[in-house]
């Protein structure tokens, strides 16, 4: 990794450590997908369902094939209570992974529950 983007990655974890999630956000690409699914799991895990869930709405706008960014993002819309969106995160994700058991059983919950 060159200097420049260790920089780069420095000033975007300081920005979202400091809740400054849209502004980190707007500085990452495609190249910085691994390190946002690391800090949206981070803030899942912290309960930030927000920041998490504008984490891989990021992760998804960069690459949408990303099953698992996709059905990630289903799981922070089921906490922030936007069932159909998750729904459809879920869809998105089964479309491109039809294997992906956490997305079935993901959906499922969230439809039963409806």
């Amino acid at each position: 990794m060159s200097i420049e983007k260790k920089k780069s990655m420095n000033r975007i974890r300081r920005l979202m450590l400091s809740g400054k999630v849209d502004d980190a956000l707007e500085l990452t690409d495609l190249g910085d997908i691994e390190f946002l699914l690391s800090f949206g799991t981070r803030f899942f895990r912290m309960s930030a369902y927000d920041a998490a869930e504008k984490t891989f709405g990021r992760i998804v706008r960069l690459n949408p094939s990303l099953a698992i960014a996709w059905d990630n993002r289903g799981a922070c819309l089921v906490r922030l209570g936007r069932y159909e969106d998750a729904i459809k995160a879920f869809d998105r994700a089964l479309e491109i992974d039809p294997a992906l058991a956490e997305a079935w059983y993901n959906k499922g919950v969230v439809l039963r529950n409806l």
